[in-house]
């Protein structure tokens, strides 16, 4: 199986803090209305670096351990 990857940053848009969770935005889309592009449970952070204008964000993923 071949995958398609993106070696290189983008800038996906706007983030936003609600509730317990993180939401990035995007307006790069036909029309200019805002569309979600993914919704992410603060719970679900482990670290978090940021570097001038990037962030890197580690996520838990022991839930997702084949069982």
């Amino acid at each position: 199986m071949s995958e398609s990857r993106c070696l290189k940053g983008l800038n996906w848009g706007s983030i936003a803090f609600n509730d317990e969770s993180l939401t990035i935005s995007t307006s790069n889309n036909p029309g200019g209305a805002k569309r979600r592009l993914c919704k992410l449970s603060l719970k679900k952070f482990t670290n978090s670096t940021v570097n001038k204008t990037d962030i890197v964000i580690d996520l838990n993923t022991a839930d997702l351990a084949e069982k």
